[in-house]
C-alpha cells in the first residue's frame, strides 16, 4: 500500500489519549503498517516535555459501536446504598438504534440484579447517562480494594450480540471537607509520592505502606493496578504546564 498520512488534531501535550479512524486507509486481507511520528517541538503546552507516553493499540470495531463507556458512583447520605452512573455513547453507521444490555457482577463474580438493565440509544439520541441504583454494595477503599465488573453488550435486532465491553470499578465516594479528605465518609491521610514512569511499581507502593500517588502519564494499566491493589491515584492535569510555556 502507498503511504498516506493521517493528521489528528494537535494535542499540545501527550498526557491526553486520542483515537484515529483509519478504516478508509486499510483493506481486509491485506497487510498494513501503522507508523507513528512525534513532533518534539518544545512550544506552548508542550514546552516542558515531548515524546510518546501512551501504549498504542490497533483494533477493529463493528459498523456501529460504543465510542464512550464511563462509570462513576455515588453513595447516599448514610454511605450505604449506591447509584451507578453509566455514560454511554454509540457511533451509528447504518443502524438506526441500539439496545445496550447492562450486567453487573460483584467481587466474587456473582450477578447483581439491575433496574434498568437495558439502555436504548438511537441515531437521534446517541449518548446518555443512566442512573442505576445498587443496594448496599461492598465499598472500595485503599484497605479494601473491592472491584465490581460491569459488562455492556450491544444487542442486534435478531438478538445477536454485536459488541461487548467490560470495565472493573469500585463503589466509592470521595469528598473534601476543608483540609480533610473523606473516603466513604471516613477521613483518610494520603501517604505517598509522585509516580513519574519508572523506579517502582504499584505493588512496591503498597509494600511500603503507601496509599496515594500523583501520577504523571497515568496510562490505563497503571490506574488499573491502583484500583486492584488499593492506591488513591491523582492523575496529573496536562493543562497545568501552560504556566511554563515560552513563546
Amino acid at each position: 500500500m502507498g503511504q498516506r498520512q493521517i493528521r489528528p488534531r494537535p494535542l499540545g501535550f501527550a498526557f491526553l489519549p486520542f483515537t484515529c479512524e483509519i478504516t478508509e486507509f486499510v483493506q481486509p486481507g491485506t497487510q498494513a503498517s501503522l507508523v507513528i511520528g512525534v513532533d518534539s517541538t518544545r512550544s506552548g503546552l508542550g514546552d516542558k516535555h515531548a515524546g510518546w507516553l501512551e501504549p498504542v493499540r490497533l483494533f477493529a470495531e463493528p459498523a456501529s459501536y460504543i465510542s464512550r463507556f464511563h462509570i462513576s458512583t455515588d453513595l447516599d447520605s448514610q454511605y450505604r446504598d449506591a447509584t451507578m452512573k453509566v455514560w454511554l455513547r454509540m457511533d451509528f453507521h447504518g443502524a438506526a438504534d441500539a439496545h445496550v444490555k447492562l450486567s453487573l457482577k460483584d467481587t466474587e463474580g456473582r450477578p447483581v440484579a439491575l433496574s434498568p438493565s437495558v439502555v436504548e440509544l438511537t441515531a437521534a439520541t446517541p449518548e446518555t447517562i443512566t442512573d442505576v441504583p445498587v443496594d448496599n454494595p461492598l465499598k472500595w477503599d485503599a484497605e479494601h480494594p473491592r472491584l465490581y465488573t460491569l459488562k455492556v453488550s450491544v444487542i442486534g435486532g435478531d438478538g445477536a450480540v454485536l459488541e461487548t465491553l467490560s470495565r472493573r470499578f469500585g463503589f466509592v465516594k470521595i469528598e473534601r471537607a476543608g483540609r480533610r479528605v473523606l473516603i466513604n465518609g471516613r477521613e483518610v491521610k494520603p501517604r505517598g509520592g509522585g509516580w513519574y514512569g519508572g523506579g517502582y511499581s504499584v505493588q512496591e507502593m503498597v509494600d511500603n505502606n503507601m496509599n496515594h500517588t500523583r501520577a504523571k502519564s497515568a496510562y490505563e494499566e497503571l490506574l488499573d493496578d491502583c484500583d486492584q491493589l488499593g492506591i488513591y491515584a491523582l492523575d496529573e492535569d496536562p493543562v497545568d504546564f501552560a504556566k511554563n510555556r515560552r513563546q
